[in-house]
């Protein structure tokens, strides 16, 4: 498992294989969707950095906005998961051909394990979140070996 904690300043999160680059592009979030995907990468719109009122004072002294952070929870699975009290919004397939995610956006990547070929990716938030928050600040990233 692996967790991704920080702001992400483009509000979106890019799931793709690490050997990705860019073609053909990624799949563009859709204001009435959280995620949206192609057969290359998976894109989820997640709590933008800047979508925050707090503050903090810097080394300086000097008040400057505490960017919001999103936590991604990826999982490397060989079967469906249990319920853990979850909502899945997105579940389809990607092609992996390195057997290596790249999950992050244009200022940060982590590469994580997938399946070699073609992965089930299925992204679920807390049961709790409200179906029109579709930028959550937790997401969960399943990834199964996609069935022929």
């Amino acid at each position: 498992m692996t967790t991704i904690e920080r702001p992400f300043h483009w509000g979106i999160v890019v799931i793709a294989g690490d050997d990705w680059r860019g073609e053909p592009e990624a799949p563009a979030i859709d204001p009435d969707r959280m995620v949206a995907a192609n057969d290359f990468a998976v894109t989820i719109a997640v709590r933008h950095a800047q979508d925050t009122d707090e503050v903090e004072k810097g080394d300086d002294g000097v008040e400057s906005v505490k960017f919001a952070k999103a936590t991604v929870v990826a999982r490397l699975l060989d079967s469906s998961p249990p319920d853990e009290g979850r909502r899945q919004v997105f579940s389809g397939v990607i092609t992996v051909p390195s057997g290596r995610l790249s999950i992050g956006d244009a200022d940060e990547e982590s590469i994580v394990t997938a399946h070699q070929g073609s992965n089930r990716v299925i992204v679920s938030v807390d049961e709790g979140i409200p179906a029109d928050d579709l930028s959550p600040d937790l997401v969960f990233v399943d990834l199964l070996p996609a069935l022929p």
